[in-house]
């Protein structure tokens, strides 16, 4: 049964952001959260999946090391708040899990968390590091690496800038408590038999900038992008903006699959929502990204769990996050 929230009581906060080469905005968006976190008193932790690779042209550093560096300022600046980063190695949390698996848990892990996966894979390895340090009780706030909770000013000007600077001129702080909004969001999905709520993101279209396409982001595309943010919602059925229950974790991802998080909605029962306006308690993410890698659809796995042999991937993986909970929970005491 899902655990109802009352006012008033606080609930632990696990927020989740897969990052991959993008230092910049990665420190933009835990710096939205931790400042969230201290000034309205939320019980917050945030953890960080690093599948970086290779070095950043201008200082000719690793991603993974300016993503620690990231970590390392937000951390000492929100003393509060704990930051928990993974670099592109095997976590040594999941390490220690599969030495105590099955083989067919082992097959479930190797198969949902392919070392050539994409966007999913990533987030199932997510999922892990959650229930580790998170509870059964914890509510699962799921963002991007450039999708920080704050709102896009409206009529702000493209000056040219590079947002890989860490330009932030563009964006507004938020007028009030947006994870209050978004476990309130959360309280009305357990009403309604659902197992998460998905908040509202504006800004850059993700299928036309980070989708491979830059070349057609053109200056007055920018312009058109940011004085009229709501125009450019992207929906609730993405993985940032989402905030889930524990037993959400439990349902994988495809791997491969460009419409995972749509997939994963969709198996899990679909979110609650809400209208979006700017008056409205709709909890808000602003999606700053204008460069990414791209995948392309691999058919193969499209279609992951309609067949009887996906369905059994499932059902260990269901026995993965809750045996990571167990570690996890043994590990505190």
């Amino acid at each position: 049964m899902r655990e109802p929230l009352h006012a008033g009581k606080r609930r632990k906060i696990i927020v989740l952001i897969p990052t991959h080469n993008r230092p910049n905005y990665l420190e933009i968006t835990m710096a939205s959260v931790a400042e969230q976190g201290q000034k309205f008193g939320h019980d917050v932790e945030i953890v960080i999946s690093d599948t970086s690779k290779g070095k950043e042209p201008e200082s000719n550093r690793l991603y993974a090391e300016l993503n620690e560096d990231a970590v390392e300022k937000v951390r000492t600046h929100y003393l509060g708040v704990p930051v928990h980063y993974y670099p592109p190695r095997m976590p040594n949390p999941i390490a220690k899990l599969l030495n105590k698996t099955s083989s067919a848990e082992r097959n479930a892990y190797a198969s949902l968390v392919p070392k050539d996966g994409h966007w999913g894979a990533h987030r199932n390895r997510l999922a892990l590091l959650a229930a580790y340090h998170g509870s059964e009780s914890a509510a699962y706030l799921h963002l991007d690496d450039d999708t920080p909770i704050l709102k896009i000013k409206p009529g702000s000007y493209w000056k040219g800038h590079d947002w890989l600077t860490g330009n932030t001129n563009f964006l507004a702080e938020p007028k009030g408590d947006i994870i209050a909004s978004f476990l309130r969001g959360l309280e009305k999905s357990s009403s309604e038999g659902k197992a998460g709520f998905g908040g509202w993101i504006v800004g850059v279209h993700d299928g036309l900038v980070s989708g491979g396409n830059a070349s057609l982001m053109t200056k007055q595309n920018r312009l058109n992008f940011f004085d009229h943010p709501s125009k450019y919602d992207a929906g609730r059925g993405y993985g940032p903006g989402r905030i889930l229950q524990f037993e959400a974790m439990k349902t994988p991802y495809p791997p491969y699959n460009r419409s995972s998080d749509f997939h994963h909605s969709n198996k899990i029962g679909g979110l609650s929502s809400q209208p979006y306006s700017e008056q409205d308690d709709a909890p808000i993410v602003a999606h700053i990204g204008t460069v990414g890698e791209y995948h392309e659809e691999l058919a193969p796995v499209s279609r992951l769990a309609t067949r009887k042999k996906d369905e059994a991937l499932y059902a260990q993986w269901k026995k993965l996050v809750e045996r990571m909970e167990r570690l996890g929970q043994k590990q505190k005491k």
